[in-house]
């Protein structure tokens, strides 16, 4: 058994005519974007764990009350 899914999409018909014009494949395309966005989706989630950890160290309630 594959470990690929499909997905369907819908694009416009404008669009796929002018990739298919300039030689894009849009399948090669969408499945480099995407892995691309869970990159950024991963290094997001790193940064946000993060400040969490620097949050955490800051004491409000000090600062609330000067």
């Amino acid at each position: 058994m594959s470990n690929y899914i499909t997905i369907s999409t819908k694009v416009k018909r404008k669009l796929v005519e002018r990739t298919k014009r300039l030689g894009i494949n849009i399948s090669k395309f969408l499945r480099r974007k995407l892995e691309e966005e869970r990159g950024e989706i991963k290094s997001n989630n790193q940064r946000l764990k993060n400040l969490k950890e620097i949050l955490n160290i800051i004491n409000i309630e000090k600062i609330l009350n000067t």
